[in-house]
């Protein structure tokens, strides 16, 4: 059965409008909600994976993430035969099966994208700048809007502290927006959402989202000035953090304590999180203790009587992705998880010359919070992520921009 003509003539563009949709939500109502983008990115890439299988266009995902992704699904599904903790590994490698498939999909629409990129891209910056003012209001005024998503009786700072999540994916879908906007010429634009931006950063709670754009801004100025030595840095860090992170969370984490102390209590919890799981890290350095398991590991009693923050129940999560692929899935996470770092980074560097300062000041910007922040579990980390990442493939070439 034929559809009707007027579905038939605008059918070319309806991606492209739900890309606008999306991606607008997002960097708007996103900033309150940062966990619910996981939602809207996944719900667009189904809706896409969806036209497309209607009309015989199927996504086109990079083989190497997808070999990357295999590899570390099954690491998380052979971890049942070794976990100390069977029902928490099956159901986060339920999930992770699930929000890699996603985020795929997702990535592997770019190419049918691609003609509607301006719209799409002016739509989200749309929907960032609005969702950066609102931020920014709220973070002056005692936060009235996010009071409305939270419990009545929430302090000023669970307030402040769920608009983190928000702020930080901000700061990732910044930096294709601002490439976007300065090269097709407005500059007026691009200079008011970044003022925007670094704005309610600075204002923000988060110390995390604050140092992951300071080091993203100091990332981005050198890349203009030697863009091999910023990747190499990158690549050399990773490399440091993959292989060194239980190592130097235990010579340095004591004497990191009292700095912590000055800035928040937070700071001093996560040290001594650190502390703990680096030590259950390297006591099975090869396997892990299985696949989403930081919550269920020991604590031993000596360990507990030096903690100020940490208890019995433990941590829901190490809060630093090095350290989770450490404890939980052992030198052949970690080392999967370098693997899908350096890929990243060659796909940047084969961006066209005049992309490469934006993404590799993402990279940075992402290279901070995956130290110090959220499990990589978490649906919206890798949503927000492949989002970006979208963002980069589709951004358009300037005319008579050189490959490299």
């Amino acid at each position: 059965m034929a559809l009707p003509s007027f579905i038939r003539r605008s059918w070319p563009g309806l991606p492209v409008f739900i890309a606008m949709a999306a991606y607008a939500w997002m960097g708007s109502g996103g900033t309150f909600v940062g966990a619910g983008d996981a939602a809207t990115a996944f719900a667009l890439g189904a809706l896409l994976f969806v036209i497309g299988v209607v009309k015989r266009q199927w996504p086109v995902p990079d083989r190497g993430l997808v070999a990357v992704a295999i590899l570390f699904i099954a690491l998380c599904w052979v971890s049942e035969l070794w976990t100390i903790a069977p029902t928490r590994t099956t159901r986060g490698a339920l999930q992770i099966t699930f929000v890699f498939t996603g985020a795929l999909i997702l990535l592997g629409e770019a190419k049918y994208l691609e003609a509607g990129s301006h719209y799409i891209f002016r739509a989200t910056m749309a929907g960032a700048s609005l969702g950066a003012v609102l931020a920014l209001i709220d973070l002056m005024t005692d936060f009235p809007i996010m009071r409305q998503l939270l419990p009545h009786d929430a302090t000023e700072m669970a307030a402040g502290g769920k608009m983190d999540r928000g702020l930080i994916y901000l700061v990732f879908l910044a930096w294709p927006l601002i490439a976007y906007s300065w090269q097709a010429g407005f500059r007026a634009w691009t200079c008011l959402f970044g003022a925007l931006v670094m704005a309610v950063i600075a204002l923000s709670w988060g110390v995390t989202a604050q140092l992951s754009l300071a080091v993203g801004l100091i990332a981005f100025a050198l890349s203009f000035i030697s863009p091999m030595l910023v990747a190499c840095a990158l690549a050399v860090g990773s490399a440091i953090a993959a292989s060194l992170t239980p190592i130097l969370a235990l010579d340095f984490g004591q004497s990191l304590l009292p700095w912590a102390a000055r800035i928040k209590p937070s700071a001093v919890h996560r040290l001594e999180i650190w502390d703990y799981m680096s030590r259950r890290a390297l006591e099975r350095p090869l396997t892990g203790w299985g696949w989403w398991t930081a919550h269920a590991l020991p604590i031993r009693p000596d360990e507990l009587a030096r903690y100020k923050y940490v208890t019995p129940s433990g941590s829901p999560h190490p809060h630093g992705n090095w350290v989770q692929l450490w404890v939980e899935t052992g030198v052949f996470g970690v080392a999967i998880g370098l693997a899908f770092v350096l890929l990243v980074l060659w796909r940047v560097w084969k961006l066209p010359r005049t992309h490469r300062p934006f993404a590799l000041a993402c990279c940075a910007s992402v290279f901070i919070i995956a130290l110090a922040s959220f499990d990589l579990a978490t649906d919206s980390w890798w949503a927000v992520l492949a989002a970006t990442g979208l963002l980069f493939s589709i951004l358009p070439r300037p005319a008579g921009a050189p490959d490299a």
